[in-house]
């Protein structure tokens, strides 16, 4: 696979559709929400429906195509490893571009602080989030677009980038009565997510080596040191400290390896090798197919999800170094997801289940992601991780 003119082929179609689409979960961005009113068995009702059900039900919906800040970070990371890759082809307008959507669709914007929220409301069983609301995920997705491309030479997002980090301490930083370091969901949120967690730390570290900020960095280190305390005996992280929070995922725990990884890139860490190693081996023996299929869960195999794929391709050069057999396994899932989520034209599958493959396109979770991660990976004939 040519990993270069994958890359481009779906960031070419993202483009051309103006980054904008259908998410698995904006079902409540249709009209029929309203009629809803504040009933969360229906909210939940309706955006089950919608993300489960094969048959594109947003235009039945009229729920209308939105871009997502999400796309867009993605899509940055995306053109600045193409740029670092040496691909011949001069991003740097699309670059600025996109930096220039993202600034505009910014939640929290102050001469401060800077943060971003979902393009649309989100009702799950951990709750409700209002579209809007400033949370980690899109946060950190974006500022890694803007760190990356910053590094590539193609903008020049140091002082948004100070912003966010700012934010990531004031607003979502906890500390429990044992002083444990952790990163909120969203502002006022006190449920110990440890994916999100470990995506504030990844903002913070890579924007506090950036700028040289102590303060940040400190920050990241603290959260890295919780981050151990939890680590289970088998090398994994519950989904979430509270009473439903008791599974593990692929897509989840790779954030946790990706921030690891990139950590180990830049630093000395004694802590995060120790959790990327033991993380890594469950990872890789408990979260893939004997083929490299990316397992949803580590008790349920299926389905095959474009987002637990792409981080998959995201994670293992990352943690090559410290994880016996993900070199081999980044080859499988490499094989497997040309053979099986990349349709031609731009296109990727959403899901692969038993009998069936879901290819509804949507631009947030499978399409930009994918494009992102496949930039990333190591140019054919180098066998080495830690590419980015």
């Amino acid at each position: 696979m040519d990993n270069g003119l994958e890359a481009r082929r779906i960031l070419g179609r993202l483009r051309r559709h103006g980054y904008a689409g259908h998410d698995p979960y904006d079902g409540l961005n249709a009209p029929l929400a309203a009629v809803l009113g504040g009933s969360l068995t229906g909210q939940r009702l309706l955006t089950q429906s919608v993300r489960r059900c094969p048959v594109p039900l947003q235009p039945l919906l009229r729920a209308p195509r939105t871009v997502s800040p999400t796309t867009l970070g993605y899509c940055l990371s995306c053109i600045a490893r193409l740029q670092m890759h040496s691909s011949g082809v001069d991003d740097r307008r699309q670059a600025v571009d996109l930096e220039a959507s993202l600034r505009a669709s910014a939640v929290v914007h102050t001469h401060d602080e800077m943060a971003w929220g979902s393009h649309t409301d989100v009702s799950t069983r951990f709750g409700h989030t209002p579209r809007g609301m400033p949370n980690v995920v899109v946060t950190s997705v974006a500022a890694q677009g803007l760190l990356e491309a910053t590094e590539a030479g193609l903008i020049d997002a140091g002082p948004d980038l100070a912003r966010i980090g700012r934010f990531c301490i004031r607003r979502l930083m906890q500390e429990d009565a044992d002083g444990n370091v952790w990163y909120a969901y969203t502002p006022g949120d006190t449920t110990m997510i440890h994916n999100g967690s470990a995506l504030s730390i990844r903002a913070l570290q890579g924007v506090g080596g950036l700028l040289g900020d102590a303060e940040m960095v400190d920050a990241a280190a603290a959260g890295v040191r919780t981050l151990a305390r939890y680590q289970r005996p088998d090398g994994s992280w519950r989904y979430a400290e509270n009473r439903i929070g008791d599974w593990v995922d692929g897509f989840h725990t790779g954030f946790i390896l990706e921030m690891l990884g990139r950590r180990l890139a830049s630093s000395s860490d004694a802590t995060a090798a120790g959790l990327a190693s033991t993380g890594g081996d469950y990872y890789v023996r408990r979260l893939f197919g004997s083929s490299g299929q990316p397992r949803y869960a580590s008790t349920r195999p299926l389905p095959y999800d474009a987002m637990s794929a792409a981080q998959a391709l995201e994670v293992l050069p990352l943690i090559s170094a410290h994880v016996a057999g993900a070199p081999e396994l980044l080859r499988l899932v490499e094989t497997w997801v040309a053979d099986h989520m990349l349709l031609g034209g731009g296109r990727v599958a959403y899901q692969v289940h038993r009998r069936w493959i879901d290819v509804r396109q949507f631009p947030r979770w499978s399409l930009a992601p994918m494009a992102a991660a496949i930039a990333g990976l190591p140019p054919v004939g180098d066998a080495g991780g830690g590419c980015r």
